[in-house]
């Protein structure tokens, strides 16, 4: 609005709006050049001088005072506000430029009014300046002012809450006495309600009480100022502009590059290659899809970018890498544990994949029977029976090692300690106590899904030997290979039958043990009995017509009783119906699920009607109606009146005789009731006289006696009720038990089903691609889960030790794993595979799937220092205050010292651990120097505090209540946390003195509001700038464009100023190309709309990011092609002179 204010665009027609033609023609840049910048020659401002400040201003400095005081002076001609924008660059000293305002220009007193009439208000004259700031901001400008101009009067106004005690007006003339009031924009969006008086309108009343006004609109306030309009309005220095009277310590910035750990490397590739698969590229980043267009993939690009930089910083970093390790309450996991979870996981995709491709072979198989290629699938179906057999006994491996473990424990411990805090208690009651461990039920588990698939694979085979056996093209009847296909066509069949049971055992198990239970209760008839209600047939002239109900009621209650124990009696003998499956001479049919469908639906409505029935029951009793049972047996009723649910037939009936005998509430009543009944009969007869033989004392007996037999019966009753619900509660749970049973072997069932579908060839190929994609994955998780468990075994920490490879002598960095253990570097053994698939160690036979990449990186630091020398003339940075002189040089010997300084408990990650390590030998090196820790998530903030409290290092953050100030005068506090959604703008942190970037930013906007925190004027000692970064990941890539982009806008900016294409990178020319960079950002788009991630990434940026540093690593290998290595050529030399020599000798026994 701004821009189309001051530079109307005349070619833009009048149907375009004012916020297109800015946005389209404007940019943040054309600002930044429109602002006034005083000329340097102006001698006038240098005698400028300002009573009362503790502080000496630089020129540049006087001349925006000038300017200043220029803007408040009255100018006739001037038709726009007085005032401006003053839009100094971060650190040149805007607050002290201000104090000096307030000091030099003040309020005349006048010999008028006190008061100024505005708007129909009268507004209490003021010589106060009002400053409006962000909270964060508040106390600075508090204690500045009170460190360069104490004889100020300054207040801060929290807003007219605090002052209930005082009346308005003498809030206002207490505020308008001050010479600064300073307040925060949170009060002032507080108070907009009572900037104005509220609206007239006719009322009945007259009001009560008068609504308060706001002092902050009651005031003429002299001079308001906001923290936080071209050539006119506005002023603007930039470092570059005034270096030559500047003073800044010298600041110096380095880059750290630190090579993952294996743990850290895994998990980080195993990302990077989950993008690839979802965004159809390769791990360079080439296209998968001849269609591939990058708009379709480009949300989920920038949500692998945000993990992958996230997984560089540390794997708990981010919701979802969190979710992607699998959540858990505790504390931060360190790279073991990590290890420890990544296993798991691995674990877990390799069982996926196995069943994944052993279903695809047996689905390919299915197509083929039934038909001539018959044999065909019996040999795929047989290959996968033996691999199959494979897993399972690795399966029962595991399991004997589980409880084996578990033993071991319960020996030591006298119980199973549950990791989880959860067991199965079915799983608990059934086993033995070792198997209540969650690794044993695990391992149970998986032994399941592994025996699922093993069933199906002999079934088929045996179902084939059928089809070969009484096929004539394939077998002549009565011959001796009919009578091996036959017998192993039973041996099949009943081992399949075998594996079944092996599968049902733990359903089976837990039916039977219910139904046994069952069964002994109805042995010993231990069911719950219900005592018949027998009346009182005592009764008087006035208790009649109360104890003949309760009697017709006792009637309805022993009716429904015998229905009761009818019903029960029916549903036991329904529980106690044999298993299918469970004798060997019964054979499987196919439908089993179906058969029992119609016994199942029988258990179903009896339970659901005798539940309705001793819910009346208790009804009946204490007249409190169960509206859950109520409400079920409504729904219930109503699907079966439409011909839906189980048995609707049945239901309807059992219901229509349950309602016969149920009582009505309104006609009979409950017992409770009749005791209430009674009991206001005995108040309404006459007083009982004791020792008279009257009516009245006949009746209080009879009404006594009936009221302690009613409540006798209650009493009897509703335990017996309570008891039938628990009884009902026993039925439904064998009931869901036969179920579960009964669904586990229909799904078995199901599962040798013959196929019906149709057998084209692309059904065909679909199968066996399908079994080809599982293999390949399969093999390729079963590479990755050697080298995690060689990890593990081995030590992580010793996992990026140098490693020799055995056939070009040399340590390699980036080498290969197969799966029979050996290791190369990967350039040799690529060479070597081309011409032999096979290990070069033990000759075992090789597949490319069985090969594993890994990366052995030696964990040194590498410094890179973006410092150099200040080529400007005239005044260059103060070295006057050098406190840091270790800095002037800062070479290998001080990295392997961070590097081995030694920190307490297991290693978290080796950016976190490096940073805490470098704090450490800050610490020792610069005593009492303070630092601040600068990321663009919140998360990772908490990773470091976590790091920075086990190691004793005192910290405060931003969020922190007060963190800034205790940051300032605690000088325990070594550390300021700072992330990159702070509102940091304007904070002064110059007692800090080192800045650690944890990671490389794309927008320079962002990383240079950390580093302005400390590279300001008030800057007493040198600074330096760490940033730390992973090399080989994306971060290296954001690192290479953040450069590469601050470089282009600096020849952008010094096009056609100097012969050089690229300008000398020097001190101020990085200052320079870094104002370029924030000129030109839009602040609204830096962060993510995402709180939960980091900056903001433009689309076209992103292939650079994710793929920028592979394409370089690419690049460096081609240039270092060992395809000329001698170690090589003459290890396959010696391979194929002995080949020959194997073959001659072959060819001599021969002859």
């Amino acid at each position: 609005m701004v821009l189309s204010t001051f530079f109307n665009n005349d070619e833009t027609t009048t149907t375009t709006t004012t916020t297109q033609v800015a946005e389209a023609t404007w940019t943040p840049l054309d600002f930044y050049e429109a602002a006034f910048v005083p000329p340097a020659t102006d001698g006038s401002a240098l005698a400028i001088e300002v009573p009362g400040l503790n502080a000496s201003l630089y020129p540049y400095q006087k001349r925006t005072l000038k300017w200043l005081l220029h803007r408040e002076a009255f100018l006739s001609a001037e038709k726009v506000v007085r005032g401006g924008i003053l839009s100094e660059e971060m650190g040149l000293g805007k607050t002290l430029e201000i104090i000096g305002l307030i000091l030099l220009h003040r309020r005349q007193p006048a010999n008028e009014d006190s008061y100024l009439h505005f708007n129909n208000e009268r507004l209490v004259k003021s010589g106060a300046t009002l400053i409006v700031c962000p909270e964060s901001l508040r106390q600075q400008w508090m204690d500045e002012l009170e460190r360069h101009a104490p004889h100020l009067l300054v207040s801060y106004y929290p807003g007219r809450a605090q002052f209930r005690n005082q009346t308005e007006e003498e809030v206002f003339r207490n505020m308008a006495a001050h010479d600064v009031i300073v307040t925060t924009y949170k009060t002032l969006t507080a108070e907009i309600h009572y900037a104005t008086k509220p609206p007239e309108r006719s009322r009945r009343r007259e009001r009560e009480y008068e609504r308060p006004k706001s002092p902050l609109t009651q005031i003429s306030w002299w001079r308001p100022l906001f923290h936080n309009l071209f050539h006119d309005i506005a002023i603007r220095h930039t470092k570059k502009l005034v270096r030559d009277e500047l003073e800044l310590p010298a600041q110096k910035r380095f880059v750290i590059t630190l090579p993952f750990t294996a743990v850290e490397e895994q998990h980080y590739q195993s990302i990077f290659a989950e993008m690839a698969e979802v965004c159809d590229v390769d791990l360079d980043g080439n296209p998968m899809l001849a269609d591939w267009d990058p708009k379709r993939y480009e949300e989920a690009m920038r949500t692998y970018l945000n993990r992958l930089r996230q997984a560089a910083l540390h794997p708990e970093v981010g919701v979802q890498n969190r979710r992607a390790l699998g959540h858990r309450a505790g504390p931060l996991r360190t790279v073991d544990e990590v290890l420890t979870a990544m296993i798991e996981q691995s674990d877990a995709s390799i069982r996926t994949e196995q069943r994944a491709y052993f279903t695809a072979r047996l689905n390919h198989g299915q197509l083929l029977e039934n038909g001539p290629l018959v044999k065909e699938a019996l040999v795929i179906w047989d290959q996968t029976r033996r691999e199959v057999e494979e897993v399972v006994g690795k399966c029962r491996q595991e399991l004997d090692a589980a409880m084996n473990a578990a033993k071991r424990t319960i020996s030591e411990n006298g119980s199973v300690s549950n990791t989880n805090g959860t067991c199965d208690e079915d799983v608990v009651e059934g086993l033995d106590e070792y198997q209540a461990s969650p690794e044993v039920g695990e391992a149970l588990m998986r032994l399941r899904s592994a025996l699922e698939v093993q069933h199906r694979a002999i079934f088929f085979c045996a179902n084939a030997r059928f089809q070969i056996k009484s096929n004539r093209d394939f077998t002549e009847p009565d011959s001796a290979e009919f009578s091996a296909l036959q017998k192993l066509e039973e041996e099949g069949y009943e081992t399949a039958k075998g594996v079944r049971r092996e599968i049902l055992s733990e359903n089976h198990r837990k039916a039977t043990k219910a139904m046994r239970k069952l069964g002994n209760d109805a042995v010993s008839q231990n069911f719950v009995t219900i005592p018949e209600l027998i009346p009182n047939p005592v009764k008087g002239l006035e208790s009649a017509t109360v104890v003949e109900k309760v009697e017709e009621l006792y009637g309805f209650l022993n009716l429904q009783a015998n229905l009761i124990d009818e019903w029960r009696e029916v549903i036991v003998g329904l529980l106690l119906q044999p298993l299918v499956d469970e004798e060997n001479e019964t054979e499987t049919t196919g439908d089993e699920f179906v058969n029992s469908t119609a016994i199942q639906e029988q258990l179903m409505v009896h339970v659901q009607v005798l539940r309705a029935t001793i819910a009346d029951r208790q009804d009946a009793i204490s007249g409190l109606q169960n509206m859950l049972v109520k409400h079920e047996t409504q729904t219930t009723k109503a699907l079966a009146m439409d011909g839906e649910g189980p048995a609707p037939k049945t239901l309807i009936e059992l219901l229509d005789v349950r309602n016969k005998v149920k009582p009505s509430l309104e006609k009979h009543g409950c017992l409770r009731g009749a005791i209430g009944e009674l009991r206001a009969l005995a108040a309404r007869l006459p007083p009982h006289e004791p020792g008279k033989d009257s009516r009245a004392n006949m009746e209080h007996a009879v009404v006594n006696r009936q009221i302690k037999d009613i409540q006798a019966q209650i009493q009897a009753q509703t335990k017996a009720s309570q008891r039938l619900e628990r009884e009902c509660d026993e039925f439904t749970n064998a009931m869901n038990l036969r179920l579960d049973y009964y669904r586990q072997l229909q799904a078995i069932s199901d599962s040798v089903d013959v196929y019906e579908g149709p057998k084209t060839q692309d059904i065909l190929a679909k199968w066996v691609n399908a079994a080809e994609t599982a293999h390949r994955k399969l093999s390729s998780a079963e590479a990755k889960q050697r080298y995690l468990v060689s990890l593990r075994d081995g030590g992580a920490s010793k996992a990026n030790e140098p490693k020799m490879c055995i056939i070009c002598q040399t340590d390699f960095t980036i080498g290969v794993l197969t799966v029979c253990g050996h290791q190369f570097c990967k350039h040799c053994l690529m060479l070597w595979f081309k011409a032999h698939h096979n290990c070069p160690m033990c000759k075992r036979k090789l597949k490319i799937t069985d090969l594993h990449t890994i990366t052995l990186k030696p964990r040194e630091l590498t410094l890179h220092t973006e410092d150099v020398p200040t080529s400007t003339p005239g005044k260059k940075r103060s070295a006057a205050h050098n406190k840091s002189a270790i800095y002037s040089e800062f070479g290998a010997d001080k990295l392997a010292q961070i590097r081995d300084v030694d920190l307490e408990g297991p290693p978290l990650t080796t950016k976190v651990d490096s940073i805490v390590r470098h704090l450490l030998w800050l610490r020792e090196s610069d005593p009492g120097a303070k630092s601040i820790v600068f990321s663009q998530y919140r998360d990772f903030l908490q990773v470091i505090g976590s790091a920075l409290s086990r190691s004793r290092i005192g910290y405060t953050s931003i969020d922190k209540p007060n963190g800034v100030q205790r940051f300032k005068e605690d000088a325990g506090l070594e550390c300021f946390l700072l992330h990159g959604r702070a509102q940091s703008s304007g904070l002064n942190l110059v007692n800090a003195s080192h800045v650690f970037l944890c990671e490389p930013l794309l927008n320079t906007a962002i990383e240079l509001q950390a580093i302005a925190r400390v590279d300001r004027i008030g800057q007493q000692h040198e600074t330096t700038v760490w940033l730390y970064l992973i090399e080989g990941t994306v971060e290296e890539s954001i690192y290479n464009l953040s450069v590469k982009r601050r470089l282009q806008h600096l020849s952008s900016v010094t096009k056609g100023k100097s012969k050089d294409s690229t300008p000398d990178v020097l001190e101020p020319t990085l200052e320079a190309a870094n104002t370029f960079e924030m000129e030109n950002a839009s602040l609204s788009k830096l962060m993510s709309k995402d709180r939960s991630a980091g900056e903001a990434v433009d689309k076209e940026d992103l292939w650079e990011c994710l793929f920028g540093h592979v394409a370089r690593a690419a690049n460096s290998e081609s240039r270092e092609e060992r395809g000329e290595n001698p170690a090589v050529m003459n290890l396959l030399a010696a391979e194929a002179a002995e080949s020959r020599r194997m073959m001659e000798n072959a060819s001599q026994l021969e002859t």
